[in-house]
């Protein structure tokens, strides 16, 4: 049951979304110029024949009515030469013989509005046709028939449609002699149902109806390939647009790679200076200076030892200081050397020898100095701060103060 009821809430609203389209439209088409009405655009191509007895008339619609272009009258014939006549005519008068719409005068159909549930609206031509007997006088395989919403009837509980119904025996006579003549007719009108605001109601049955391909105005045909062209320049556009760009940014990218390619050389030579030139700097800096060291050998060394000769030489591990002397302390002398910050790994290198003085022995005694961290460059009176000078780092070489302890 709630299936059910989903399924006619949905077909409700299919109904009322294609009610409210077919208004939309209609009020869309009022507002066309009526060139462009369909109205007008069945009007401008069709070739209207008008039939009583054995005269035909060719007309075409001009200026708001219809205009008499040929006549022929068959009556003076024989039956027999009728439709050849009528063919070799309509070959002389008629471009397109499947573009002809016979005319039914007033008194030859029945137009009249009727009222309809709007649940007959999916199948509105059928309904209508086993509903035309009860509003009309005749069943729907007497007649031809046609029929459209009425205008402005786009809400409420009901359709409204106006119909139209020709009896076949005032129309299959004169659809006869056409069809005889090599013509196939596109429709059956009214003749006081011309006019350009919209579609006449058209009575031939839609299975009668010839089939055409649509044909395309020269007018269409330059909008489509100007529709075409500007297409292409859409798509094209952006990728020329990018490709200027391109274009544009190349000299200022090549450039901006020259840039940057110097700057690397640069900054090679800069690495390969300041390797060249912190060398030395490491080299003076990375140990205590002689001064220093003497300083500090003056004050470790203990009373009752003196130096005789003092060498400091470099070996593959930095820094050796050697010193020969006297002392009377040789049992501790190289304890003694190893307790100073600035040396490491005394040692005696040759055996002790007795001295000249009571009591006191030669000795040959070496050591390591210990590497110092590099000094920090530091500012002066009038210098600018580091945040001035970033690019140009402070290097020279700072002076060394060993500190005691």
């Amino acid at each position: 049951m709630a299936d059910a009821t989903e399924a006619l809430s949905i077909d409700s609203a299919a109904r009322t979304l294609r009610r409210f389209f077919a208004w939309w439209s209609g009020e869309l088409a009022s507002l066309l110029p009526l060139a462009l009405r369909p109205g007008a655009q069945f009007l401008d191509q069709a070739t209207f024949v008008e039939i009583e007895g054995k005269r035909v008339r060719l007309k075409r619609y001009r200026g708001g009515r219809l205009q008499d272009l040929d006549a022929l009258d068959l009556a003076q014939l024989p039956a027999a030469e009728q439709p050849l006549e009528l063919r070799a005519w309509l070959g002389r008068s008629v471009a397109a013989p499947d573009a002809l719409a016979l005319i039914l005068h007033p008194g030859d159909a029945l137009v009249r509005h009727i009222h309809l549930p709007h649940a007959a609206e999916e199948n509105l031509r059928q309904a209508l046709a086993f509903e035309l007997n009860r509003y009309t006088p005749f069943q729907a395989n007497e007649v031809y028939f046609d029929y459209r919403l009425a205008q402005g009837a786009t809400g409420g509980r009901e359709l409204s449609l106006q119909i139209a119904v020709a009896p076949r025996t005032r129309v299959d006579p004169a659809l006869s002699l056409l069809v005889q003549a090599g013509a196939r007719p596109a429709a059956v009108v009214l003749g006081d149902d011309l006019r350009a605001e919209c579609l006449p109601l058209n009575l031939l049955p839609p299975e009668r109806r010839p089939k055409r391909a649509p044909r395309i105005s020269a007018s269409n045909t330059a909008l489509a390939a100007l529709a075409v062209i500007l297409a292409g320049i859409a798509l094209s556009l952006p990728v020329w647009q990018k490709q200027q760009a391109i274009a544009a940014l190349t000299p200022l990218v090549e450039r901006a790679r020259g840039q940057a390619e110097g700057a690397s050389r640069l900054r090679t030579e800069l690495d390969a200076l300041v390797q060249t030139h912190d060398f030395l700097l490491q080299r003076k800096h990375g140990y205590p200076a002689a001064t220093v060291v003497i300083d500090e050998l003056t004050r470790v060394l203990p009373d009752g030892t003196w130096l005789q000769q003092l060498s400091l030489r470099s070996h593959p591990k930095g820094w050796e200081i050697q010193i020969q002397g006297e002392t009377t302390i040789s049992s501790r002398l190289a304890r003694v050397i190893d307790d100073s910050p600035l040396f490491r790994d005394a040692g005696f290198k040759s055996p002790l020898i007795k001295g000249q003085a009571p009591a006191s022995e030669r000795f040959n005694l070496g050591a390591e100095l210990e590497s110092v961290p590099a000094p920090k460059p530091q500012r002066v009176a009038g210098e600018r701060s580091p945040a001035h000078s970033a690019a140009a780092p402070a290097r020279a070489p700072q002076r060394l103060v060993a500190r005691r302890p």
